[in-house]
């Protein structure tokens, strides 16, 4: 990952049929994964190749528009996270947050493979250079265990890039002992609660509402990723929570869809104007993650029910 205008981003000013660039064909990776599937003729993705395109602007985000572009008027939202939230596996339209916030305009701060505590600084620094503020910011937090790393922490010679993530993708053994070692002091519940105050205090301060979103799917791909309850009880102490709602079914969904929703809440947080939202989404995720036209992504079916959940929420709270 690379830094333009102390924010991070990837593939700077380049347009790619693949998310994530890999050498070799394995079904682990997005171009493997798609040559393996696109064999049958019934995957809906089959005969997408060259039609899906990531288009990365100055800052290495999934935009077609730069951020003082988007943040010309003030109409506009800004959702912040990692692959989930760029839209790995989906066209730009089908990603979750662009079934949120109908009428404005969305700029889109997803990192792939960014990790909570990069998330966070991205979304102070987007606010901080935008020209209008936004009417709300999503933060979807991802695996708890993920970490920024710089490349001088363990002397690499042969990277591009002087920062980068580890998680649970990761080969390398001296990266895999880092985060064995900070796992082993709960570094992550603290890492995660930092990251969650510092934004929710710029968005207080500046009068700004902010939805952090959290769920099942997007904190449990690996049995050591998961969404701490002790960062939780660090955020929301002796908090209340209130189910969703006023969650409306659409003909796509069914029984277990809507049991989904149900499970999910909503809750206010100590901080004025910032909102935790949990979605019980794992049944839904791994059902639909193969509807994607890369692995280990939701698919469309997955988003759509996604954005109308926080857009409800959102109707709710602001």
């Amino acid at each position: 990952m690379q830094k333009v205008n102390n924010i991070f981003g990837i593939h700077h000013n380049e347009t790619l049929e693949f998310a994530h660039l890999k050498e070799g064909a394995t079904e682990g990776d997005s171009i493997g994964f798609y040559n393996i599937k696109s064999k049958d003729p019934d995957w809906p993705w089959a005969g997408t190749k060259g039609k899906l395109l990531y288009r990365y602007n100055s800052l290495g985000h999934r935009n077609d528009e730069e951020l003082e572009d988007i943040s010309s008027t003030p109409n506009w939202f800004l959702s912040v996270g990692c692959s989930m939230v760029a839209g790995d596996g989906v066209f730009s339209h089908q990603v979750f947050h662009s079934y949120v916030g109908i009428g404005l305009k969305l700029y889109n701060g997803g990192v792939g493979g960014a990790a909570n505590d990069m998330i966070s600084h991205n979304a102070i620094e987007l606010l901080r250079q935008a020209i209008n503020p936004p009417r709300f910011v999503l933060f979807n937090l991802t695996h708890a265990t993920r970490q920024t790393i710089i490349e001088t922490i363990f002397d690499y010679n042969d990277r591009d890039s002087f920062y980068h993530s580890v998680g649970s993708w990761t080969k390398d053994e001296k990266e895999k002992n880092f985060i064995a070692a900070a796992n082993t002091i709960h570094q992550e519940d603290i890492r995660t609660a930092s990251a969650i105050h510092s934004l929710s205090a710029v968005c207080e301060a500046r009068n700004i509402p902010l939805l952090i979103i959290a769920s099942n799917f997007t904190t449990t791909h690996i049995e050591e990723a998961y969404w701490a309850p002790n960062a939780l009880d660090l955020f929301l102490p002796d908090c209340i929570t209130t189910p969703i709602s006023n969650f409306v079914c659409t003909q796509e969904t069914d029984a277990k869809r809507n049991y989904v929703a149900e499970r999910s809440w909503v809750s206010p947080t100590e901080h004025k104007g910032t909102f935790f939202m949990y979605i019980d989404d794992n049944d839904l995720a791994i059902d639909d993650v193969r509807n994607a036209r890369d692995s280990n992504h939701p698919g469309v079916l997955y988003n759509k029910l996604k954005g109308k959940m926080i857009n409800n929420t959102l109707k709710e709270i602001l």
